[in-house]
């Protein structure tokens, strides 16, 4: 049972594999969680979560890693979507694989996959989020 313990803390929906690295302690660095990023990249899209993900990495050429992965997963989405019968069901399985590719490969490489810290509030870049997002939804739906 403890293996299998072990290999559920780190599935998508399980709300413990989100806290399981987060604490309180004031000496440990202030990120933006591995849930947060993941529900970003299905929410809004994987450049999102990339950008989020960004925020957590300090090397300049790592940053850039991601945020390139971000706009090429992003884009090839929209394309692979476009040719798709029911685009929302492909939208949001897509993103649901970039969102867990983020936080295990890339997190995992460049943050470390057990390090501890505490979860950076998500309020400035949920409005952000929205803001980008609602007028290009509303482009779509009337220009249809």
């Amino acid at each position: 049972t403890r293996k299998k313990a072990e290999s559920d803390d780190d599935g998508l929906f399980v709300s413990n594999s989100w806290k399981k690295d987060i604490v309180t302690d004031t000496s440990a660095p202030l990120l933006y969680s591995k849930g947060a990023i993941r529900v970003f990249s299905i929410l809004f899209s994987v450049i999102f979560g990339a950008v989020l993900l960004s925020f957590n990495i300090n090397d300049t050429k790592r940053k850039l890693i991601v945020i390139v992965f971000g706009i090429i997963y992003t884009a090839l989405t929209a394309f692979i979507v476009n040719l798709m019968p029911s685009n929302i069901f492909w939208t949001y399985l897509l993103n649901i694989a970039g969102g867990l590719g983020l936080t295990t490969t890339f997190w995992d490489k460049f943050i470390g996959k057990e390090i501890k810290y505490r979860a950076k509030p998500i309020w400035i870049p949920l409005i952000i989020s929205i803001i980008i997002t609602v007028p290009i939804l509303l482009t779509i739906i009337y220009s249809s």
